[in-house]
């Protein structure tokens, strides 16, 4: 298959999904940025341009819920997906406002790559300021 011409931010705090993350998609072409925390994410959203961001829902500190909501204050545009080993069905209404959409742990490489693909290739909607508020 076709490398993927994409930059990506993967934010986990765990060293082993950034690790897996970040493998399947170089050996895709795709450019990753790597954080293992809400903090550096919003750094790295306020200096960087991403074409798309995984976050973990889960994380110390500040979660992945907290930090999209901190993210979103100045992009509304960039696709997010949430990254979570939760049941699918208590996602709460703010986050289905944050996240584009939400992907189960383990992650398949193969739905991993074709996700990629997807958000890569679909234009880019900026959200409503409005639906963000809490």
């Amino acid at each position: 298959m076709d490398s993927i011409s994409a930059k990506v931010l993967v934010v986990d705090d765990c060293k082993h999904v950034r690790g897996f993350l970040e493998t399947v998609l170089k050996n895709k072409g795709v450019s990753v940025t790597c954080a293992a925390s809400g903090m550096e994410a919003i750094s790295l959203c306020k200096t960087s341009r991403f074409d798309l961001v995984f976050m973990d829902i889960r994380m110390p500190e500040l979660s992945g819920t907290e930090t999209m909501r901190a993210i979103r204050k100045f992009d509304l545009v960039t696709p997010a997906l949430a990254l979570t080993a939760d049941d699918m069905d208590v996602v709460a209404e703010d986050e289905e406002s944050l996240f584009d959409a939400f992907l189960s742990k383990p992650i398949n490489s193969k739905d991993l790559i074709e996700i990629v693909r997807k958000y890569k290739s679909k234009p880019a909607v900026s959200r409503q300021a409005a639906s963000l508020t809490t």
